[in-house]
Formats: C-alpha cells, structure tokens, sequence
C-alpha cells in the first residue's frame, strides 16, 4: 500500500501506514521540520564565530549541488570561514571538480583536498559487489567521515557543517542502507581475505573518541531559509556553477550504485526518498512526483566498463556477480547490535550532537 501524502508503499520493509494511511517516514519528516523551527540558526552561528582558531569550522564538499550552496551561504550569507575539504576517490566527474575548484577560489577558503588509495578502495568496493549486499558504496562514506574528523582534530575544529537537508533528500530506510566500519571490514575479509591497511575508517571507538572530545555536526539546511532553485541559479552565475544532471551523478560510482546497481540487482529505487521528501516539502505535488519517477534512467555503459576494469572483472564473472541472490548486513559482523543494546549511550552521543538524530533512530531500535 501507498502512503497517502508520499510516495513510499509497505513494500519498503521499514515503512509502516498510520491510521490515517501516512507513513513513519512523514511523520519523522514533521519532527524534524517543527524541531528545525526552534533552533536559532543566528545565535549558532554567533557561538561559532566566537570560537579560538582560524577556522570557525569544517564544511565537506564534493562537487554537488548540496554542499555547494552550504558553502556559498555559510559564507556569503553567514560570513564564516570555513577549513573547507573534499575526499577524492579518483570518481569525480569533470563537472564536480570544477565545482570545488571555482568555489574555494571564488570565496578565496582554505581547502584540503584528501586522495585515497584507489587500489585499496577498487578493492573494497569489489569485496561488497561480491557480497551482493545493497550498501555498495559505503566504504566511500565511511572513509569520508574519518578524514574530516581527522582535520578537525589537526586544526582544532569544533563542529562538522554537512550539507544534507532533509526537505529533498529524505532518509534512507534500514533495510536499503546500512553502514559502519565493522560491517566493512567483515565483508572484506570473507570476500577478500586480506585485512585493510591504509584505508580510513571512524572505527567505534574512534566515534567515542571524538564525540568526548567535543566534535560535533550539524546540518545548516535544517534550520534556514533559502530557495533551492535560486540558490542554484546564483551559483550558476557567481561561479560558473556547472549542473551535472540528477541527484549524486557528480561522482561516477555512487551513480553506478544509486541508477544501475541497486534498481536493477535489488529492486531500490532511490529517487522513491527524494521525490517523497519533496512532495513533504510541498516543492512537488505527488502527481507531479510520480511522473519525474517514471522517467527512464540510461544504462550507465562506460561507468559500467570503467569499473569492471579498475576492479579486474571479466564479463563472465561480472553477469555472474550480477545474478548473485540478495544478502544483507545480519550476515556480517556490524556494531548494530551494540547501538540497540547500549542505546542509552547512543543517546547521550546524540545529545552531545556527535551522531545524529537520524542515527539514533535508524539504528538503535
């Protein structure tokens, strides 16, 4: 059944109808949203501006459209200024590059740009296509999340500004997205057999480490106001901005995974999220959302063959891997049984604001 205000349906393991036919995932979307009216965006920004340092903060950046208007309104709108840096994992897009590039030049920031080892991360991401599990590009995300700890703890930073927004991206159910870095490191290890070396990971208690030390995120987006499309537009003008299509197609492999792999191996289409958490926002209505769903998405045939040669498949054992049954995360080892036993703990990160209230709920019940 489908949700009466989105366009979620029971299929979806985790979405659960109200009464009223509205699903959980609307009703965490209006949470969030009457939260986000009781925050003083100002008055942060105040605090933050107090703080000892160069940097009053740390913004990731990765070429698309959500991060780049974080920081052009962090610090055009706000006047802050930000250590700003990017993980490369040798799959951006042209278009994403020159994003981060005109930006950081334009606004005239300092910035980091972080380079992984391909051969380790090829390697890892074949692990989990072997693993045929849906969290594909996990390992990406992960590896993100040590190295912008990581410079906050070198420069003496406080508070990770990131650029995600509820109102057009939604969150993403259990069942389609589960990821820490224990899960990583056991899929590894049984499709691989060899442990990971240099690879960046916020292993448990690392995320400890760094949440009593006071590191802290927050997304801005929650809290103000800005049109989304004008935004873009400005962006477009001040810097040259170059649109690289739809959502996450500024970085090749996570394209791969969110338009090929994951609606054609296991049935997840992700715009589901997206359109869902627009229509909440009332950017679209659902007849209007519902039809941007039926649009095809184009067989992404050269990233298809890039990454069969950077990870060494041939065409026999690619079909192959393709054809694999589903597996999940439940078969590996992960801390997800901890987050639900020591919720409590779970709880107070939270309001130490080192893991969010997106995490909280998704995986510690």
């Amino acid at each position: 059944m489908e949700c009466k205000r989105c366009l979620l349906t029971t299929d979806i393991t985790d979405v659960v109808l109200d009464h009223n036919g509205v699903c959980n995932f609307c009703a965490h979307h209006d949470k969030i949203e009457l939260a986000s009216k009781g925050f003083d965006f100002d008055a942060f920004v105040d605090k933050l501006k107090q703080q000892k340092g160069k940097y009053h903060c740390l913004i990731p950046i990765s070429g698309g459209l959500d991060s780049s208007i974080l920081l052009h309104l962090m610090v055009t709108r706000y006047g802050l200024n930000p250590l700003v840096i990017h993980m490369d994992n040798y799959w951006n897009t042209d278009a994403a590059n020159y994003n981060i590039y005109t930006m950081v030049q334009k606004l005239g920031v300092d910035f980091i740009r972080y380079q992984i080892s391909d051969y380790e991360l090829n390697a890892i991401n074949k692990s989990f296509l072997k693993a045929s599990v849906s969290e594909a590009d996990i390992p990406n995300d992960m590896a993100m999340v040590e190295y912008f700890r990581l410079a906050c703890k070198q420069y003496s930073i406080k508070w990770v500004l990131n650029g995600h927004d509820f109102r057009g991206e939604g969150t993403t159910p259990l069942s389609w997205t589960y990821m820490d870095s224990k899960y990583i490191e056991s899929v590894h290890a049984r499709h691989n057999g060899t442990p990971l070396k240099s690879f960046p990971l916020m292993t448990l208690g690392r995320q400890f480490m760094y949440a009593f030390n006071r590191i802290k995120h927050i997304s801005p987006l929650y809290y103000i106001s800005y049109n989304r499309l004008a935004v873009k537009e400005e962006l477009i003008r001040v810097y040259g901005w170059k649109d690289y299509g739809m959502k996450h197609q500024e970085n090749d492999y996570t394209w791969f995974v969110g338009a090929y792999l994951l609606p054609n191996k296991f049935g997840i289409d992700k715009r589901l999220l997206y359109l869902s958490a627009r229509v909440r926002s009332g950017e679209l209505s659902k007849e209007e959302a519902t039809k941007l769903l039926t649009e095809e998405i184009p067989v992404p045939k050269k990233i298809i063959s890039e990454i069969k040669k950077r990870q060494g498949w041939n065409t026999a054992d690619w079909n192959a891997m393709m054809s694999l049954p589903r597996h999940t995360h439940y078969e590996y080892e992960t801390c997800h049984p901890f987050f639900k036993k020591y919720r409590w703990l779970m709880w107070v990160m939270m309001k130490l604001d080192a893991v969010s209230y997106n995490f909280y709920k998704k995986y510690c019940f």
